[in-house]
């Protein structure tokens, strides 16, 4: 199961399962794709809600599921 203190595995299972690599993410929130790899990597664990919400969107998720603390 997700680790509750650990979104940026989160956010690497969801793309994983959906079949987005980073650039893809990226493409499809409008975001950079630097942005999503800090995420990703946990370097910035908590985004700006507006970009949480792009992210989950295109996820099929609502933020919480990844960010619970947003």
């Amino acid at each position: 199961m997700f680790s509750r203190n650990d979104p940026g595995k989160r956010l690497r299972m969801l793309m994983s399962e959906k079949d987005l690599n980073v650039n893809e993410l990226a493409d499809a929130t409008g975001l950079a794709p630097e942005t999503i790899s800090r995420l990703r990597t946990g370097k910035s664990r908590k985004p700006q809600i507006e970009t949480a919400r792009r992210i989950a969107k295109v996820l099929g998720v609502k933020v919480n599921h990844i960010w619970h603390d947003l």
